[in-house]
């Protein structure tokens, strides 16, 4: 981590498939003293994104390329060395609408797991999709996790604007369309 941040040791937000990085690069420059890592499963992409963190020059901004479901505790523990992770995203993941192909959808209870084990007391992770599916499932298997609480208590209702007050460009996409967006917000309660 140390060669992505000019330091090291502040704070970091981990936001899961960034997708272009637009999203990564704003919440850098409203969030100066808080690390940004975005983490992209498709080379390409991943390689975009780390040349548009070079061209923003924002020193708070970095990304790898990995299987969340496979790396993220290496990078937790790499984070861990120095800083601490305070929230992690996970905003419009593929879908996998083929039920044969659902066990690839990134919001697995292993995953969970690991973001449980290497996060502190009150960090959050942050949730929204457009599809109504795919954001029930996620939230429903963070609810089921004993580590996080839900900051809704009420499962039918939804958080109607982005805390972050930064949106990805799916999230711009989906609202110019006047379709609703899923959103929940989760803390760690336990130790």
């Amino acid at each position: 981590m140390s060669q992505l941040f000019a330091i090291p040791d502040r704070p970091f937000h981990i936001d899961i498939g960034c997708a272009k990085g637009t999203f990564c690069i704003e919440l850098a420059r409203k969030n100066p003293d808080l690390n940004i890592l975005g983490l992209e499963i498709r080379k390409p992409i991943a390689a975009y994104c780390s040349e548009k963190a070079k061209e923003s020059g924002l020193p708070n901004v970095g990304f790898l390329c990995c299987n969340a479901n496979v790396d993220l505790a290496r990078i937790f523990h790499g984070i861990n060395l120095n800083s601490r992770v305070i929230r992690c995203s996970i905003q419009y993941p593929d879908p996998q609408f083929k039920v044969k192909h659902q066990k690839r959808r990134v919001v697995q209870p292993e995953l969970i797991e690991t973001i449980a084990a290497n996060t502190g007391f009150g960090s959050e992770v942050f949730l929204q999709s457009d599809v109504i599916d795919v954001a029930i499932e996620m939230r429903e298997r963070f609810r089921a996790n004993s580590s996080f609480r839900d900051t809704n208590d009420k499962i039918e209702e939804w958080i109607e604007v982005n805390p972050l007050e930064v949106a990805t460009e799916r999230e711009i996409a989906t609202a110019a369309k006047g379709l609703p967006v899923y959103r929940a917000l989760f803390r760690k309660s336990s130790i």
